[in-house]
């Protein structure tokens, strides 16, 4: 994303936040804050913005499970969705911290909100990736993986999967499987996706992270710990890394060998982590049509602001 793109981004989530702020039914989530959700119960998530030292850190929101997956987002940033493995739910949270269950689904692990809207999860336990748009209604997107984990989707539109099972991460996107990458070893670790703003692909595989990035595996950072949870902001392209079962995330931005506390971005987290790490992303924002107006205007009078700072 170039930077102009960004900032603007930044100016509508701004205005619409501010405009907003007397109302919880419309207010957003912050582009660029790190998640982070326990695999303990009771669930805790936690916003890890900023980093470092985290002990005493008050839970954003409570699900009543542990996640062993992913969160997600709606594209107006007003609802994260998370997967609670252990009582077959996905809950939806509103930007205040309240935990609503949202769709009952068996095992769920990973969770995506796609370009077209539609928000798709895995199961973790029968191998499919559901449509859970309508919720009452769920449809079968793809079938026939053996563990699946987590799931992104690509700017250029390929849906991903990573695959426990088989060592594979699977391009889902015609509702077939076709093989994107396999990783290396004897390893059955293939556990979460993720992508910087240029398009470069990565997975975690046990204690190993590969670049993926049009099917080739190649090494990229490797640890002691087994390396679960993957994410990256878009922004700055810096990627982090949180352990299975550790209270802490890893900076691995630079690759090579990573350990704690030499590559802590985040530690002393109240709860462990599994998979679920991830970025409030940076979208194009929806605004509601009642601010419309508001929103266009404090947009041009910025964007002209902007314009002149970049002549």
């Amino acid at each position: 994303m170039r930077t102009i793109d960004r900032v603007r981004t930044l100016i509508v989530v701004t205005a619409a936040g501010v405009m907003l702020a007397g109302s919880p039914a419309f207010a957003v989530f912050t582009p660029g804050d790190l998640y982070y959700a326990s695999n303990q119960a009771p669930g805790n998530i936690y916003n890890l913005a900023g980093g470092g030292h985290m002990t005493g850190l008050t839970p954003f929101a409570v699900q009543g499970c542990g996640s062993l997956g992913q969160m997600a987002w709606s594209a107006d940033l007003t609802t994260m969705y998370s997967t609670a493995y252990s009582c077959d739910t996905v809950f939806s949270i509103s930007a205040s911290g309240v935990a609503s269950s949202y769709a009952s689904v068996l095992g769920p692990t990973g969770i995506l909100w796609t370009h077209d809207d539609r928000l798709l999860v895995v199961s973790n336990m029968d191998g499919w990736v559901y449509d859970i748009t309508n919720p009452s209604h769920p449809a079968v997107v793809a079938s026939g993986m053996t563990s699946p984990r987590n799931i992104i989707q690509l700017p250029t539109g390929e849906i991903l999967v990573a695959d426990t099972g088989s060592k594979k991460v699977w391009d889902i996107s015609s509702g077939s499987l076709v093989p994107y990458a396999s990783l290396p070893g004897p390893s059955y670790y293939v556990v979460d996706l993720d992508y910087t703003s240029d398009g470069r692909v990565f997975a975690t595989h046990d204690t190993q992270v590969y670049e993926v990035t049009g099917g080739t595996a190649q090494l990229f950072a490797w640890s002691q710990a087994h390396l679960m949870g993957l994410a990256i902001d878009r922004s700055t392209d810096q990627i982090f890394a949180a352990p299975l079962g550790n209270y802490y995330v890893l900076d691995i931005t630079a690759g090579g060998y990573v350990s704690s506390p030499g590559h802590d971005w985040a530690y002393s987290i109240p709860g462990s982590n599994n998979a679920a790490l991830d970025f409030v992303p940076y979208p194009s924002v929806p605004v509601p049509g009642a601010l419309l107006l508001g929103v266009v205007g404090f947009l041009g009078v910025a964007r002209g602001r902007l314009r002149r700072r970049t002549m």
